[in-house]
């Protein structure tokens, strides 16, 4: 709701507006900054809702973001090496203005996003000491934010179910938010505009690859609704989510704060 006054202004004088063009795509990303805007006016200097680091914020985001790219490639490699993608070159140099519009659009959109799941809902129950509820609350909204739409499946709910609920462990392993907005920032910007992936309510997108579905089954592929819907995505989110678990175990009595740990 935060987001939706821009969107509304601009359908009050022109109800055409294609919001999956381009065009629409990047308004609907950037109008993101104005929730992160209110976010932080409104809990500004509390550490539970706006988990922000001050120190080494650039260097925590880099590290988060070039993860994020990685695991997406390799996840993407493995779909491919199965066979699940056809593949073109996509890449023109008079995209690149616009390529650097999507990166920005996808940093402010992921980082509103985290800054509602991981910050706002999960920092309310860590203030009152509820951690289970704090990871299951954030997760639960999370996956039924990005579920609405007609391709949603079991496999998609538990795709992205997991990836909030990883993206929450590292919130508490961390004790801030930089590396899980830069993570869901590259993952989702790698897919739709790096390789080509599928991604629903997105204009037809790949800017430097177009990744096709083959035909494979959607149990490797994730079908019309995306990677995060592939068994084999899921199963690399549930292996990262049992490592930082793991180290998770290790780090007991340092959840609830803005703890630093080596990560």
């Amino acid at each position: 709701m935060l987001t939706a006054f821009p969107i509304l202004a601009i359908l009050l004088f022109n109800r055409k507006f294609n919001f999956n063009s381009t065009s629409g795509n990047l308004l609907t990303l950037w109008t993101s900054l104005f929730g992160i805007i209110l976010l932080v006016i409104r809990y500004k200097g509390d550490p539970y809702y706006l988990p922000f680091a001050k120190k080494r914020m650039l260097h925590r985001y880099a590290k988060g973001f070039l993860f994020g790219l990685l695991l997406f490639a390799i996840n993407w490699l493995f779909i491919f090496g199965l066979q699940g993608f056809h593949v073109r070159l996509a890449f023109s140099f008079s995209g690149i203005p616009i390529l650097g519009l999507f990166l920005v659009g996808f940093i402010f959109q992921s980082m509103f996003e985290e800054l509602v799941c991981r910050g706002y809902i999960m920092g309310y129950w860590l203030k009152r000491q509820k951690l289970l509820t704090a990871c299951l609350a954030n997760t639960i909204f999370f996956t039924l934010m990005n579920g609405f739409n007609s391709e949603f499946s079991v496999s998609a709910f538990l795709g992205i179910f997991l990836f909030g609920m990883l993206l929450s462990e590292i919130r508490l392993i961390t004790g801030n938010i930089w590396f899980c907005g830069a993570f869901h920032a590259a993952w989702n910007f790698a897919e739709s505009r790096l390789f080509g992936v599928t991604v629903p309510g997105l204009s037809d997108s790949g800017m430097i690859l177009k990744s096709t579905n083959t035909g494979l089954s959607p149990f490797i592929t994730g079908g019309t609704f995306g990677v995060e819907a592939s068994w084999l995505t899921i199963g690399l989110y549930l292996a990262l989510s049992f490592w930082v678990l793991s180290l998770l175990q290790k780090q007991k009595g340092k959840l609830y704060g803005t703890t630093i740990a080596g990560f």
